[in-house]
């Protein structure tokens, strides 16, 4: 299998990986630690999609709204338009 670099864009920043990884998996390993404006500051915890601590809205081209994801089990694709979460009770 042939390595494929890929970018995605996170908060006006371009971020390189590799097809086949996840979102979070980019993110940290460009050391990126806090995926939302939670309160208090919290980084990905089970890496599974369980706890919800690394949900990310994924933006379209085509004026739809943007989805919320959990980044650790979304594989990334090239040119994904990525915000972090602002939690509502912040």
């Amino acid at each position: 299998m042939l390595d494929k670099t890929i970018n995605i864009h996170f908060a006006k920043q371009q971020l390189s990986g590799q097809l086949g990884d996840t979102i979070a998996h980019i993110l940290l390993s460009h050391n990126i630690w806090q995926f939302g404006c939670f309160q208090p500051p919290r980084a990905p915890f089970c890496n599974m999609g369980v706890c919800y601590d690394c949900q990310l809205y994924v933006h379209s081209n085509n004026n739809k709204p943007p989805r919320l994801i959990r980044s650790c089990v979304t594989l990334a694709e090239d040119g994904m338009q990525l915000s972090p979460y602002i939690d509502a009770t912040f």
